[in-house]
């Protein structure tokens, strides 16, 4: 379950920008859009949805092979603010943009091509992961989302399965995709975000909170119920139905007894309890997060990537 959001996006960016720079010219009666689908060979469709089809396509000229994602007009501001934040990121941990084209009835956003497997798919078959291999991951994820807060971009939308693997058995190489909530901060103001979206296990108390203001550590909360998914094997709030489910996040009724019956180090279990701190103000930075001993203490250490 998605929440409603209404998109604040202070910078839309310019999609004319994205779209292919050659063909343009000598050849009257082609429209812009014409020209784009022809710039590709369309492939298998890999996965639909009710606002979207993604399928394979490779460049004719360049024979690369790229993911592109269909939406319809409805979703345009999602896809601008994809394209919008993805413009202002450059991680190897971060999905990229190859090109993209909004037209009247359409917009068709280009993206490198991933492995299909997500963490979603890997908790569904393993349960849960080892705490190193859930420590991994976790680096993994803070470094890409360092590089994020970094240059202004809150996800706001991170979940198992916004992870994607380049390799299904290799949690070195992960990718964070779906940007389509993303929302880019405001330099001058650190408190500048309002709008309630999200998806209901994963959302931050402060983004359910009338009249409050919130910022990019939405994001770390996030991360906290994916730690503890990844190292219990189940949600760390649970209820009946979703609106239970929102109360006791707003309250930050969190179940932490998961953690103590297992045989977890203290500094995880100690790492888990202040990503998932009520207080926005003390709940930690992902720069703050990465010197947790937890993380910092594991042995070869990623360079962080700005």
């Amino acid at each position: 379950m998605k929440l409603e959001r209404n998109p604040r996006s202070q910078e839309q960016g310019d999609l004319r920008s994205h779209a292919p720079k050659h063909g343009h010219h000598g050849q009257p009666g082609r429209s812009s859009l014409e020209i784009f689908l022809n710039r590709y060979h369309w492939k298998n469709i890999m996965s639909t949805s009710s606002s979207s089809i993604v399928r394979e396509v490779e460049d004719i000229k360049t024979g690369k092979t790229y993911v592109c994602k269909t939406n319809k007009r409805e979703t345009v501001l999602d896809v601008i603010n994809e394209v919008t934040c993805l413009k202002r990121l450059d991680h190897p941990s971060v999905i990229k943009c190859a090109d993209a084209y909004v037209g009247s009835s359409e917009m068709h956003l280009l993206l490198e091509p991933l492995c299909s497997t997500d963490l979603e798919s890997v908790l569904v078959r393993k349960g849960r992961l080892s705490e190193k291999e859930a420590r991994l991951v976790t680096e993994r994820v803070l470094h890409a989302v360092q590089h994020l807060h970094k240059r202004g971009v809150v996800h706001r939308n991170l979940k198992p399965s916004k992870i994607l693997f380049k390799d299904p058995g290799d949690f070195k190489q992960l990718y964070l995709v779906g940007f389509g909530m993303a929302a880019l901060m405001q330099e001058d103001d650190e408190m500048c975000l309002s709008d309630s979206c999200g998806s209901a296990l994963y959302v931050a108390p402060e983004v359910l909170a009338a009249d409050c203001l919130y910022n990019e550590k939405c994001d770390l909360w996030s991360i906290g119920v994916i730690l503890y998914q990844l190292l219990t094997g189940q949600p760390p709030i649970l209820a009946d139905c979703t609106d239970e489910l929102l109360k006791k996040i707003r309250f930050g009724q969190v179940n932490f007894e998961p953690l103590e019956s297992l045989h977890l180090t203290d500094s995880a279990k100690n790492f888990v309890q202040q990503l998932l701190t009520l207080d926005l103000k003390q709940r930690p930075s992902a720069a703050e997060a990465l010197l947790h001993p937890w993380i910092a203490n594991a042995g070869a250490r990623l360079e962080s990537y700005t």
